[in-house]
């Protein structure tokens, strides 16, 4: 690896916890009675996370404005705090909601809020969360015609999302082999994606504070081809990551029938005795080691997870293209190009 890539991930822990340190300060401030919902609240945020989306909302507010600074927050970046602790904020009550739907019991190695207090206080965690990302946006330090833009699209984002979730909730219905790789990209790009193309161009909104900016689009497609390449990547990993990386079971998305673009793939290629393998494992809870086992055996022989693979660093020279056409050149920027290489090869 590069020593862009290597400042890259000092940049990512660094900055998140800046990050992290300012959301969990909000809502021990904002977000009352202390017992149960302020807890349930700050359970995910105590538990840590990848702090990828915010921290890359300010990092694209550097790059537009060349202000960084590794050791603390730069002058842009405190401008574009609030906003990119929104982004975390929205991102883990997706989560907490996510949990109550799909019935997970761990999230991030902890107990998820569902489980560890009861559906009631997480559905208001989640829902008051909501209220809290939106409140921050008005700390941000931009003019009035860029927050409202911001609080339109955030908006019109999280609306995105609820389709997304209501799309993959309608393909578990559904036999696996009646889905394209097509739906599942349509699906996973809203339920994932959106939230990560806003987070980076809304950085670089504020930074530039104009909305209709030129380099707007560049940074919302590089935003766009990146995000693709860490869902993809995401995918991947919940078939054969290490679990204690992972923070959930090995084979739970087999067990569980999700509806991923590898599992898609091998789907579509298998023969008839290879479904047979597959049909034992996928949508199985009670699914053995060795049938889980079995399961990947067949998508390594079909390529599936190579596929997989190839997409994601496709769709990862893509982002860096959309990059390279801005024009810019700061290191800001160069940690942004390094940014979808790490999504491509990180193991968490």
């Amino acid at each position: 690896m590069g020593s862009d890539f290597d400042e890259l991930l000092r940049f990512i822990k660094k900055k998140y916890r800046f990050v992290n340190e300012f959301i969990i300060e909000q809502v021990k401030d904002k977000i009352l009675p202390p017992i149960p919902l302020q807890e349930a609240s700050l359970h995910y945020f105590l538990a840590g996370g990848k702090g990828l989306r915010p921290v890359m909302m300010l990092l694209a507010s550097s790059a537009v404005t060349n202000d960084i600074d590794f050791d603390k927050l730069s002058s842009v970046e405190e401008k574009t705090l609030p906003a990119a602790a929104t982004v975390e904020i929205i991102h883990t009550m997706t989560l907490i909601h996510d949990d109550i739907m799909d019935n997970d019991a761990w999230r991030r190695g902890v107990p998820s809020v569902h489980t560890k207090w009861d559906l009631n206080t997480a559905i208001l965690a989640g829902d008051a969360l909501i209220g809290l990302g939106f409140e921050l946006l008005y700390g941000v330090k931009a003019s009035s015609t860029t927050i409202l833009h911001v609080v339109h699209e955030l908006g019109k984002t999280f609306r995105e999302i609820c389709e997304g979730q209501q799309q993959d909730m309608s393909f578990e219905t559904l036999p696996v082999t009646d889905l394209n790789l097509e739906q599942i990209f349509d699906m996973q790009l809203k339920k994932t994606g959106l939230l990560f193309m806003f987070a980076v161009e809304t950085g670089a909104i504020i930074g530039l504070d104009d909305p209709n900016h030129s380099l707007v689009k560049q940074f919302r497609e590089y935003a766009r081809n990146a995000g693709i390449a860490f869902q993809i990547q995401d995918d991947i990993l919940g078939l054969i990551a290490d679990e204690e990386k992972l923070g959930k079971p090995v084979g739970s998305d087999i067990r569980e029938g999700k509806k991923t673009i590898p599992i898609i793939h091998a789907y579509q290629n298998a023969s008839h005795e290879q479904r047979e393998v597959l049909n034992k494992a996928f949508l199985n809870p009670n699914a053995s080691k060795q049938e889980v086992q079995a399961f990947l055996d067949v998508l390594e022989k079909l390529g599936s997870i190579e596929y997989a693979k190839q997409l994601s660093i496709d769709f990862a020279k893509k982002a860096v293209q959309a990059l390279q056409a801005t024009g810019l050149n700061n290191q800001a920027l160069s940690l942004m190009q390094a940014f979808p290489e790490f999504m491509i090869q990180r193991e968490w």
